[in-house]
Formats: C-alpha cells, structure tokens, sequence
C-alpha cells in the first residue's frame, strides 16, 4: 500500500523572518571574506610591484642618456630656445640641470 506524504505546513512569518536573517547573515560574511580575499592579493601585487614603481621614469622627471662607452648625451647650452633650430648635441662625463632632458606626455 502506498503511502501518501502530507504536505508541509506552511512557515510562520517568525520561521520565514529566520530564514531571511540568516540568508542575510551567510551573504554577509561571504561578502566579508570576499573582500578580505581581494584586498589581500591586491596588496600583494603592490608590495611586488613596487620595486618597479620606484626606479621607474616617471613624467616631469629629468633624465640623462649614458652611451654604452660612459658619456653621456647632452643637449648644448641646453638646447635650443627658438622653434626650427637644431640641436647641437655633445658628450659628458657629468650632466648638469640644464643639459637633461624632461620627460613629457605625448599629446595626441
């Protein structure tokens, strides 16, 4: 003979405000250890990347180009003041401030 299952009675408004706080409190924690989780290998990868980030040129900078022979590239006086001139360029064993190049952004 079979048997026939009764249905499940239905939840009270107390069962169901249960079962929504605790849906709430496992999302938030999962949310919590997510975010641990992510701020954690963010950090690492600054941490490795910041070695880089040090010795890198950056924008603004002043930079000197030393030949493979030790001398260093350097514009004459400083360059030229005008548009059209050429830039006469000459060798160093030191570079000052006004021999140096600047780096700049690229305009578009």
């Amino acid at each position: 003979m079979a048997t026939t299952k009764k249905p499940a009675e239905p939840l009270t408004a107390a069962q169901i405000e249960l079962v929504q706080q605790l849906i709430a409190d496992r999302q938030e924690r999962i949310t919590t250890e997510v975010s641990a989780m992510i701020v954690g290998q963010v950090d690492a990868l600054a941490q490795r990347l910041q070695p880089q980030i040090d010795e890198s040129i950056k924008y603004g900078e002043k930079l000197a180009l030393r030949a493979a022979a030790g001398k260093l590239l350097c514009a004459e006086e400083g360059g030229p003041t005008a548009d059209q001139l050429p830039f006469t360029f000459t060798s160093r064993e030191n570079v000052g401030p006004h021999e140096s190049f600047t780096t700049e952004r690229g305009r578009s």
